[in-house]
């Protein structure tokens, strides 16, 4: 008789919580949007075999950390995706009918300097401050250390920004002490755009493709909640569009990647293999080079 997960924790003597019932597979309709649920559906009952697994092997609750060393190299849900589609780890601890490690933090084993350290290699080998979904991509450490420390992600950055300066290896933006903690000064858009600032999220990107879709040859036929978010046309050719803040959100949001769709972004921070990426941030960098350029050859006949 093959045993359930449940029964294999049972059977090493691990405590096993009365859960609810799951809340999936989900039901929709048998329509092409159902695609994406149904991908989300699968990684979250994946992601509920593997820590029962892991928890069987290890005769405890696995932590993140077990966790992501886990799938490395393999086509699992990553811990990103996981976080994102259950919110919290013990979330999904309770979902898998495992008592979570109440008196075993997960982030031992490591000082506050590796913490720095790790930061600021990672930092370096961006080139910039990474954003919290770049760092988890890159780091072997979460992120909990750091919010817990130091706040929210954007005080994380500004910490290391006023206090590392001198252990990385660009440019970093200036900080004003007399701001608020926490805020920090947006780089501009071009003038002739309505949008002022950058795009700091998945809004903000829809705005400003908004504002550039008729100079890329777009036109918006209709934006939804949906996946895809968006329907335009092209050269008399209809193309669906998920818009996302950076390329790697595609993942963490549990979006196909056989999916007949473009990805519209501010930043390309990872390749989507057959899903096309269209970062915002490449083409305004591009328009100020052909402006550059223009400019150039216009001084030059005079």
């Amino acid at each position: 008789m093959k045993l359930t997960g449940a029964a294999i924790l049972l059977s090493r003597g691990i405590k096993v919580l009365q859960a609810a019932p799951a809340a999936y597979p989900y039901r929709y309709p048998a329509r092409p949007m159902a695609l994406h649920r149904n991908d989300i559906a699968d990684v979250r009952t994946r992601a509920i075999a593997i820590v029962q697994e892991l928890a069987a092997s290890l005769d405890r609750a696995p932590t993140q950390n077990e966790y992501k060393q886990h799938v490395s190299a393999t086509d699992a849900p990553s811990i990103s995706q996981v976080l994102y589609q259950f919110g919290t780890w013990t979330e999904l601890l309770t979902q898998a009918s495992i008592e979570p490690n109440n008196n075993m933090p997960p982030d031992n084993g490591y000082s506050v300097q590796d913490v720095i350290d790790e930061f600021i290699d990672v930092a370096n080998s961006l080139g910039r401050l990474p954003t919290q979904a770049e760092f988890t991509q890159h780091s072997k450490y979460s992120v909990r250390p750091y919010t817990s420390r130091w706040g929210k992600w954007s005080q994380v950055k500004i910490h290391f920004a006023q206090t590392h300066a001198n252990s990385l290896k660009f440019q970093v933006p200036a900080t004003d002490p007399t701001e608020p903690v926490g805020a920090t000064r947006r780089p501009p858009l071009p003038d002739d755009l309505p949008l002022r600032y950058q795009p700091r999220n998945e809004m903000e990107t829809i705005v400003l493709f908004a504002l550039l879709a008729k100079e890329l040859g777009y036109k918006i036929r209709l934006v939804r909640a949906d996946f895809p978010d968006a329907e335009l046309e092209r050269d008399g050719e209809i193309v669906m569009a998920e818009f996302e803040y950076e390329s790697a959100n595609y993942i963490q949001h549990g979006h196909p990647l056989d999916a007949d769709c473009i990805c519209i972004c501010w930043r390309h921070t990872r390749d989507l293999g057959s899903v096309k990426v269209l970062a915002l941030e490449d083409v305004l960098r591009e328009r100020r080079d052909n402006q550059r350029l223009q400019l150039t050859g216009d001084a030059r006949e005079r």
